[in-house]
């Protein structure tokens, strides 16, 4: 219960700040912006603090008070508006929340069935999506809890962790102010990507004015996919049931997110990113208030006002550490914006607007370069794989090309690929200023990997595409009341649409209907042991499997994780995992006190990955819990 407050009274303060202080943007668009100032407040703000008290309940005390005064500021220094609608705002609520509904309905379905779901046998299930990443944001969420600032990595203790991670460090606040695990996770995360569908209607909304363009560029971003179907549906060999079973029972076999064979790599948004990327969900929160708030005065023809300014300066420069990849993309945007709109802009704006956006720029790398020094830099400059050339993305192995370069991006995107192109030479200049400044996403993406999986690249493919689709979906309404006279004309655009959206639906339902086990009732009940039982600076030696429940569920700190995690953070573990399986197979006591270790994880896992002398543990060490699958030992120091 008090969980649910805190998240109340943060997300109702941001809608209160916002309607003090944005008197110039509408009504709905207050709402959307404060919801997710408020969200960004409830992350940054116990963040802040744990510096001084750790990530306490005192640190979350000591944020309401700073938040009360943020609601005293605002009280003083803005102005009351009224919240009335008018009728083009109600007729476009109308038609968001006819579409926004059903989806937040599906999210919800999928964030309560991917996150630790609770099963009648006592373990915990997931989905598809969340089977791989689940398990490090949730060693994430329960190591902070009462954690040093800044943290290290709990499954690399002694390397600070430098991955986003102030989605999580929310969940955290909820679960230690009494939220269940589970929802503390899956609450957030529908709210969040509800505020997220929200945001884009209303986004594509502004750069085009047309509420059939903007839902047009709404399903084609979310339902997103490809031709990935093609594959999928050829029935040679089969029937058209077998094919649709291969997709909706075999793990990773959908048409949007199969790199072997098919090198099918545009995942869908929704169950790929926003489900199962926690930092993509949470970036994307903030990007799209920050995407708005710096195009909206330019689309309106007017100059930021200072408040405008101050927000969008706040949206930006805490980003790194929510998403790193969304605060690149929005930096490179802003930069063909600062080019393109000073260039056609009126003359009696360009000094200003070039002023502003010095402003802008300045001061959003001032609030992002500490968090970027403390985290980013350290690990991204000095490990291998980080920044590098790399040409077209995942397309381009040590072979080379794996598909000619146009099939690549159009079996991937689709046949959308070509409005998007096209958008390039709309005949409205801010239509194209904005789709120019886009593709500099795309060019920067597609030359330089920013992490050491060139998958994760999409993250920022994605920005490119999101604001490229509004323009797009334009041309093809245009084209549409062209051509709508002609007696074939609902055909072809149902089966455009049929097209596009075809491999996105056929993931969405794999989604919904996935299930996996994630933890077994004996490790969740290990997990419950070591959480009531054992101090949290105390330290694990366990095996290096991605499902531990000693890191993910008790949110104690191991001598390593998984390579699965750790390589494409830039992490060497060759070291430590030798010593793991020294430890195991010759009791090295010497590992034991090199790494600080107090107890020892023994369970099905370590049993199968190395020559484990239990008869000698059983003589060295006490047990002090063991059930059926595990055995947990402490190691009593001289």
């Amino acid at each position: 219960m008090i969980g649910f407050l805190f998240l109340v009274i943060f997300i109702a303060s941001g809608i209160w700040i916002i309607n003090r202080f944005l008197m110039r943007i509408r009504p709905l668009e207050r709402i959307w912006i404060g919801t997710a100032f408020g969200f960004l407040l409830a992350m940054i703000l116990p963040a802040a603090f744990a510096f001084i008290f750790r990530f306490s309940v005192i640190t979350h005390i000591a944020s309401l008070l700073v938040l009360f005064l943020l609601n005293l500021l605002a009280f003083r220094f803005g102005k009351t508006h009224r919240f009335s609608l008018q009728d083009e705002e109600k007729q476009k609520l109308t038609l968001f929340l006819t579409i926004l509904l059903p989806f937040t309905v599906l999210i919800a379905y999928l964030q309560y069935t991917h996150n630790i779901r609770l099963g009648e046998d006592g373990a915990y299930y997931v989905g598809q999506s969340t089977y791989g990443d689940l398990p490090l944001h949730l060693s994430i969420i329960t190591g902070a809890k009462d954690a040093v600032f800044p943290m290290d990595y709990s499954i690399f203790p002694g390397m600070r962790l430098s991955y986003p991670f102030l989605i999580d460090t929310l969940s955290t606040s909820l679960w230690m102010l009494g939220m269940p695990l589970s929802l503390s996770i899956s609450l957030p995360g529908t709210l969040i990507t509800a505020c997220i569908f929200y945001g884009y209607l209303l986004l594509a909304y502004s750069i085009t004015r047309s509420r059939s363009a903007a839902v047009l560029a709404f399903l084609f971003l979310f339902v997103n996919g490809g031709l990935g179907f093609i594959y999928h549906l050829d029935l040679k060999g089969g029937t058209l049931g077998e094919a649709m079973q291969n997709i909706l029972e075999g793990f990773y076999k959908t048409p949007t997110n199969q790199p072997d064979p098919y090198n099918l790599r545009w995942s869908n948004i929704i169950a790929d990113m926003l489900i199962p990327q926690r930092t993509f969900m949470g970036g994307w929160l903030i990007l799209m208030p920050a995407l708005y708030l710096l195009l909206l005065p330019y689309l309106e023809k007017r100059l930021h006002e200072k408040k405008e300014l101050l927000f969008l300066i706040l949206f930006t420069g805490f980003l790194p550490m929510v998403n790193t990849h969304a605060f690149l993309a929005i930096g490179i945007f802003s930069i063909g914006q600062f080019v393109l709109q000073c260039l056609y802009s009126e003359s009696e704006h360009k000094k200003k607007r070039f002023q502003h956006f010095i402003l802008f720029g300045a001061a959003s790398i001032a609030i992002a370069l500490p968090q970027l020094l403390l985290w980013t830099f350290g690990q991204a400059l000095g490990a291998k794989g980080f920044l590098r050339v790399h040409f077209n993305w995942v397309n381009n192995d040590q072979n080379g090309l794996i598909d000619n370069y146009i099939w690549f991006y159009l079996k991937n995107i689709g046949i959308l690929l070509v409005p998007v192109v096209l958008s390039l030479f709309s005949q409205n200049k801010k239509h194209r200023s904005i789709v120019w400044s886009a593709f500099l996403i795309f060019v920067a993406a597609e030359l330089i990997l920013f992490q050491p999986n060139p998958y994760d690249n999409n993250k920022i493919f994605y920005v490119w595409y999101a604001l490229c689709l509004p323009v797009a979906c334009e041309g093809l309404l245009e084209l549409y009341r062209l051509i709508k006279t002609h007696a074939w004309s609902k055909v072809i655009a149902v089966s455009f649409l049929f097209i596009c959206l075809l491999s996105g639906t056929l993931t969405l339902l794999r989604e919904t209907v996935s299930n996996y086990r994630q933890f077994d009732a004996y490790q969740v009940a290990a997990a419950d042991f070591i959480a009531a039982n054992t101090d949290k600076d105390k330290r694990f030696i366990t095996g290096t499997q991605h499902i531990n429940p000693v890191s993910s569920l008790a949110g104690r700190s191991i001598v390593v994780g998984p390579d699965l995690w750790l390589y494409y953070h830039g992490i060497d573990t060759t070291v430590r995992k030798r010593d793991i399986k020294a430890f195991y197979e010759n009791i090295d006591m010497d590992v034991l006190h090199r790494y600080n270790v107090e107890y020892i994880y023994l369970s099905s896992y370590e049993r199968a990955s190395y020559h484990v002398n239990e008869e000698a543990m059983d003589t060295l060490f006490p047990i002090i819990y063991e059930n059926s699958e595990t055995k947990i030992y402490q190691v009593i120091k001289p």
